[in-house]
C-alpha cells in the first residue's frame, strides 16, 4: 500500500476515449495514491454526465477526443462547476495547447508517457490539486463562521498580521470607537491602544504572531441550546484548566457553584439575549475565579457567544473560543 498523500479518500474522474489507455491510467493512479478511488469516462459528454450525478473531486481528462475535445470540456466544467480541479493528460503537447490550457483554467497540466514515473507525478499533482481545494474551502469556511460570530459580538474584534497591521476590524468598532470597520485595516495596531498600555500590547500581539494561539486577553466561548461547549481554543482551555478534549461536551453546570441557579441565569439571558454580569467560575481543581461575561444569544442559531475576562484569581492570558450546536 503506497504512502497517502492525501488525508481522505478522493474521487477522480479520467476522461479518455481509448478504453484501454483509460484503465491502465485508473490502476496506476490507484497503485501511486492508495486513497484515489478513479472511475473513467470515454467522452466529454459521459464524463459530464457521471459530474451530474456523483460528487468528484477533482478530474483527469485526454485532450484529443472525438466530439467535444478537452478544452472545451474543461470550459463547461469551468462554467457549471467552478474550481473543480481540472489535470489534462494529454499526448498533445504543443506550448500553444498548453497555452490554450492555462487560459482557460486548468489546475495543473502533464504530457502521456511510456514511463510509470510519469503515472506517480500525475497522481501527486491530482492529490496536491484535491488537498489544496479542500484546504480552501475549509478557510472559507471557518471566515464565514468567524464573520458570523464576530458580526454580533459587542466587543471590538481585530486580527493583526505579523507585522502587528491590522488585517481584519470587527464592525462592533463603529459605535463604540467611532471608527469605520475598514479604515484601520493595514494601519500599525499600536498607535489604536492607550500610551500607558502600548508595551504590554506590542509584548502580547508579539508572542501571539510567533505562537500563533497564545493568550492575549481574553476568553470567547459559544455554546449551545443544550448548554454544552463543542469546540474551544487554547485560552479557554487554560481558564478552565481543562485539556480541549476533556472540555468538550461538558454543560455550563459542570463549573458553577452548588448555589448559583445556573437554569434560572440561562433562562434569563435567553430572555433578555444579552447580557454582562459576573459568574463564579468553578475549576475542576476547586479554584474559584469570579470573571465578567458579556454575551449574546443566537449569534448563529442555537449558538451563543460569550466573552469572558478574568476579575480576581489568576486572569486567563488569552483569546479563546468554544463551539457548540443543540442536542
Amino acid at each position: 500500500m503506497p504512502r497517502p498523500h492525501i488525508e481522505e479518500p478522493a474521487r477522480v474522474l479520467h476522461v479518455d476515449d481509448e478504453p484501454d489507455f483509460a484503465g491502465m491510467v485508473a490502476t496506476l493512479l490507484e497503485r501511486a495514491e492508495g486513497r484515489f478511488e478513479v472511475t473513467t469516462a470515454r467522452s466529454a459528454d459521459a464524463g459530464l454526465e457521471h459530474l451530474a450525478e456523483n460528487e468528484v473531486d477533482c478530474v483527469v481528462s485526454d485532450y484529443d477526443m472525438p466530439g467535444e475535445d478537452g478544452l472545451a470540456f474543461l470550459e463547461r466544467v469551468r462554467s457549471e462547476y467552478g474550481d473543480l480541479p481540472f489535470v489534462p493528460f494529454t499526448g498533445k503537447g504543443s506550448g500553444e495547447t498548453a497555452s490554450e490550457a492555462v487560459s482557460a483554467g486548468v489546475t495543473d497540466y502533464l504530457q502521456k508517457s511510456g514511463r510509470t514515473d510519469r503515472y506517480e507525478l500525475l497522481a501527486r499533482r491530482v492529490a496536491n490539486a484535491v488537498e489544496r481545494r479542500r484546504a480552501e474551502r475549509r478557510l472559507e469556511s471557518e471566515r464565514r463562521r468567524f464573520g458570523k460570530l464576530t458580526e454580533h459580538s459587542t466587543d471590538v474584534i481585530v486580527v493583526v498580521d505579523e507585522r502587528l497591521r491590522f488585517s481584519y476590524v470587527s464592525a462592533s468598532v463603529e459605535p463604540i470607537l467611532g471608527h469605520d470597520p475598514a479604515d484601520p485595516v493595514g494601519e500599525e495596531a499600536l498607535p489604536y491602544v492607550h500610551p500607558e498600555d502600548r508595551d504590554i500590547a506590542r509584548k502580547r500581539l508579539s508572542e501571539g504572531v510567533e505562537h500563533p494561539g497564545t493568550p492575549v486577553s481574553e476568553v470567547r466561548l459559544v455554546n449551545a441550546d443544550s448548554g454544552r461547549y463543542v469546540e474551544a481554543n487554547e485560552a479557554a482551555c487554560e481558564l478552565f484548566g481543562l485539556e480541549r478534549e476533556a472540555l468538550l461536551g461538558r454543560r455550563i453546570e459542570a463549573f458553577a457553584p452548588d448555589d448559583y441557579d445556573v437554569e434560572a441565569a440561562w433562562s434569563e439571558f435567553r430572555a433578555a439575549e444579552r447580557e454582562r454580569d459576573t459568574f463564579p467560575l468553578v475549576r475542576p481543581d476547586g479554584e474559584v475565579r469570579t470573571v465578567e461575561y458579556a454575551a449574546t444569544a443566537d449569534v448563529v442559531p442555537g449558538e451563543h457567544l460569550s466573552v469572558l475576562r478574568g476579575v480576581t484569581g489568576r486572569e486567563s492570558a488569552g483569546e479563546a473560543g468554544l463551539d457548540g450546536t443543540g442536542d
